[in-house]
């Protein structure tokens, strides 16, 4: 994806905040007192925000060569994430969505701080700046609720505010040392400490819209011009074959279908669909973490 299109992105997030500082400033909190505020709560946008760039990222496999080129890794997958989620449910239930928010905020922000590393050539310090990132956004996601004692203490929540805003400090430093005149990575910087002050302001929907949206906008794009490109060479991807979508409509096709696969899993309005959900997510965090590396079919075909 073009430094430009990913750049315009984080702008676009960015701007979500000026929706804060209207409603705080102007309108005083009218937005904030009807916005969700419980973990509870949030926990559900966790899952439906997510789930229609899960879902596109599954496509790819609608083909035999890469069944076969990653059957020893999906196998792997299934395996961690049935054992991951029968210990929760069996043994810790009340954690699971603890575990899933940490799991699914240190993907989300490892990722978009991971494309960054090629913009500097100081190595300690952009680890520095992307494990200090990765914890902060972790810190600040697991203290909402706090206020409202549900799930989580009023102290915990303290506590876990406290850390993230040390950890965020630390990278809002880090970040003017590396990122001085990339415009890029300092968008991203940005995004990410405004996110995080959303939620210490008593937004935690609007950070986790920030968040969401550059990683799903991205990870979209890039699976658009993934499916796209491997159609246009091979052609034997059944769900596009079977629906006769052109090549250049895939970018089209790819999140219509998506978000409607999603639309209908939520429909029910019940544990199916966080179940569901969250096995999704796990599988696809675990994935991900081995499809986009040096050499793999993925990264081969886009380039």
């Amino acid at each position: 994806m073009p430094e430009q299109q990913l750049k315009l992105v984080n702008m676009i997030a960015i701007t979500v905040f000026g929706v804060v500082l209207v409603d705080f400033f102007i309108l005083h909190g009218v937005f904030k007192h009807i916005m969700p505020k419980t973990f509870n709560e949030i926990a559900w946008y966790y899952i439906l925000a997510g789930l229609p760039h899960i879902v596109a990222s599954y496509v790819a496999y609608c083909n035999k060569e890469y069944i076969t080129y990653y059957a020893k890794e999906i196998k792997k997958s299934l395996l961690f994430t049935s054992g991951i989620f029968l210990l929760f449910i069996l043994f810790l239930p009340s954690l699971l969505i603890y575990f899933f928010v940490v799991y699914t905020m240190y993907h989300v922000a490892s990722q978009q701080l991971g494309i960054c590393k090629k913009y500097t050539k100081h190595t300690r310090m952009y680890l520095l700046w992307s494990v200090v990132g990765t914890l902060a956004v972790v810190s600040v996601a697991l203290s909402v609720g706090g206020e409202s004692g549900v799930f989580i203490y009023p102290s915990i929540a303290y506590i876990l505010k406290s850390i993230g805003i040390l950890f965020l400090t630390v990278f809002t430093v880090s970040s003017l040392y590396l990122f001085r005149d990339k415009s890029y990575p300092r968008s991203t910087s940005i995004a990410i400490i405004f996110a995080s002050i959303a939620v210490y302001m008593g937004y935690p929907l609007i950070g986790i819209i920030m968040i969401r949206f550059i990683h799903d906008v991205s990870a979209f794009c890039i699976y658009c011009t993934h499916d796209m490109l491997y159609q246009k060479k091979y052609g034997d991807n059944v769900l596009y074959s079977f629906f006769r979508i052109p090549t250049n409509y895939i970018y089209i096709f790819l999140p219509v279908f998506a978000i409607t696969v999603s639309f209908l899993l939520q429909l029910s309005h019940s544990f199916f669909f966080v179940v569901i959900g969250i096995m999704l997510a796990f599988n696809h965090y675990h994935l991900e973490g081995v499809v986009w590396k040096r050499g793999s079919l993925h990264r081969r075909t886009i380039g």
